[in-house]
């Protein structure tokens, strides 16, 4: 659903690049005449995202009637338009992507949009019905585990439970698979002298705005565990970014190099995550179990905003 849902944030992504190449699949309900494909290939997020995951470079299109067509994918952020060489027809058409650009950092294709044209207007697969069943799934996971309340809700760090000495933390986990966060974290940074010599440490307060996607790894009555993955943008002080980081329709475009605060003072990063949610007390905790947590906790308890 992520390849007609409008938003680079959210991308289809293989898992990694396999021998046999990545197949789409499309069954359409009614006869459709298809003459140029368009794609926004890799993950069009940014420029730094989108070299560092593969991008396709070859694309086999086969469909009804012993249908097929090879065409080479341009290397570009932007959408780019791919004339077949023959219109197709039919009801079912498969992209099988048997070559990519390798990604700097990861094997993982992603492919951000695509759209179809007969050659005059462009058409898109509705995305509600896996939407819809996307929901459905983790609303149900949700409330078996007690914790469907979180769902669809801002929560954010609650120091009257949890603590004075709780890092500032926002969460938006959404019922499509979608997630946003604001994290505090705080660590030591070598401190050198001008020769270059160190002579001690410091405290450095660090903020980071994420999006991403979730999954469900394990669930029970009790609590849900899931694996969270997307990317995180680290600033310096809260005011880098004047919406935060849930950019969906905040207005900032991010492959703008400099949007959102002092290029300088930012790093953008691929991270992956593993948390547990539960019930507690009036409102909800959160453990990091990730074998190397990095967002400055290892529990939180989080209320409604």
């Amino acid at each position: 659903m992520f390849l007609f849902d409008s938003r680079f944030h959210y991308a289809y992504s293989a898992d990694g690049f396999p021998e046999g190449g990545v197949r789409l699949n499309f069954d359409f309900k009614e006869k459709q005449r298809i003459e140029q494909i368009k794609i926004w290939n890799g993950f069009q997020m940014s420029l730094r995202l989108c070299l560092n995951n593969a991008r396709a470079k070859t694309m086999v299109v086969r469909g009804d009637n012993g249908y097929e067509a090879k065409l080479d994918v341009a290397d570009v952020m932007g959408g780019q338009v791919l004339k077949l060489p023959k219109p197709f027809t039919g009801k079912h058409l498969e992209l099988h992507i048997t070559e990519v650009y390798k990604g700097w950092f990861y094997k993982d294709l992603v492919i951000s949009e695509l759209r179809f044209s007969d050659g005059k207007d462009w058409l898109i697969m509705n995305p509600l019905p896996d939407l819809q069943k996307t929901t459905a799934y983790f609303k149900e996971t949700f409330r078996k585990a007690g914790i469907d309340g979180l769902l669809n809700r801002s929560l954010l760090t609650a120091k009257e439970l949890g603590g004075m000495d709780q890092p500032d933390f926002t969460l938006r986990l959404r019922s499509d698979g979608s997630v946003y966060f604001d994290a505090t974290a705080q660590g030591l940074e070598a401190v050198s002298d001008k020769e270059g010599n160190y002579t001690g440490s410091k405290l450095v307060t660090s903020y980071y705005s994420a999006l991403g996607m979730y999954e469900i790894k394990e669930s029970s009555s009790e609590s849900v565990k899931i694996r969270v993955f997307g990317s995180y943008r680290l600033r310096q002080t809260k005011q880098d970014f004047d919406f935060g980081g849930d950019c969906n329709g905040c207005g900032t475009d991010c492959n703008i190099l400099k949007s959102g605060g002092n290029e300088s003072l930012r790093q953008e990063k691929i991270f992956q995550e593993f948390f547990t949610l539960r019930k507690k007390g009036g409102g909800y905790q959160i453990v990091d179990y990730s074998p190397k947590p990095q967002f400055g906790f290892a529990e939180l308890s989080l209320r409604h905003e």
